[in-house]
């Protein structure tokens, strides 16, 4: 239900069949040797997003949700999922108090690489260049003035 709401990402590279990170690579690679060809510099920036999974915005998430037109059942669930958690933390036996869990996809759903996947969606429409990921990696390429 979700993914037929979803727009096409031809160059996103992760948790989708078909697509692999020889994939994506190759992409780049491409796009930087046509580049030299045409004596256009290439910058290239790369992003790893440590613990992207824990650094999704629980209210963003479900704003992206409601545009993809996802309600209902399927929403309620979600919501369920992400709000309200907390977390105790041990160390050396020793238990912290309970904390509030602002952010985040909870680890075991089987829907959080497709939650994730809604976050970054749109990524490619707010930077002003190519742009190819690959599950939490994402590599940003601008074409520069002529050498």
């Amino acid at each position: 239900m979700i993914r037929g709401r979803l727009r096409e990402l031809p160059l996103y590279h992760g948790f989708q069949a078909g697509k692999s990170t020889i994939q994506a690579v190759s992409y780049l690679v491409d796009a930087v040797i046509s580049n030299f060809n045409l004596k256009m510099v290439t910058g290239v920036t790369l992003y790893d997003l440590s613990k992207a999974f824990d650094c999704v915005n629980h209210d963003t998430l479900l704003a992206k949700l409601k545009f993809y037109g996802i309600n209902g059942a399927a929403l309620s669930l979600i919501i369920t999922y992400s709000e309200n958690r907390e977390q105790i933390v041990s160390i050396n036996n020793k238990l912290s108090g309970k904390c509030n869990v602002p952010s985040g996809v909870p680890q075991g759903l089987v829907v959080r690489p497709l939650l994730y996947v809604i976050m970054v969606n749109d990524i490619d429409v707010n930077v002003p260049c190519s742009t190819v990921c690959f599950a939490d990696d994402t590599r940003l390429c601008l074409m520069l003035v002529q050498m």
